[in-house]
């Protein structure tokens, strides 16, 4: 387990469990957090401070409707097709430009 005693707020908001733990929350996260508080094992100020800038996170949070997302996840398929079919004619080009074997 990690040492959150001397974490600072920018400390929490780099740490994937923190963050993963407050925009995601599940009671093992929850009882963990709050098992750290009790037992001070936190500097809760710190903790209440990043805490309040993942929850400015959460309510910014743009809503998106299954048809917009089956978009964006087409578009984004495309564009990796794009770049591969790209490499595949640059690595022909390179091979085609390459000496033959003696």
């Amino acid at each position: 387990m990690k040492n959150y005693t001397t974490y600072k707020c920018n400390d929490y908001l780099a740490d994937d469990f923190f963050v993963k733990g407050m925009l995601f929350p599940s009671e093992k996260t929850k009882l963990f957090w709050q098992e750290m508080i009790d037992q001070k094992r936190i500097d809760v100020d710190e903790f209440i401070a990043a805490n309040m800038i993942m929850k400015t996170f959460e309510k910014n949070k743009i809503e998106m409707s299954p048809v917009r997302m089956e978009i964006l996840w087409e578009r984004i398929a495309a564009n990796r097709n794009s770049q591969q079919r790209k490499r595949e004619k640059i690595l022909l080009c390179v091979l085609y430009l390459l000496p033959p074997a003696l």
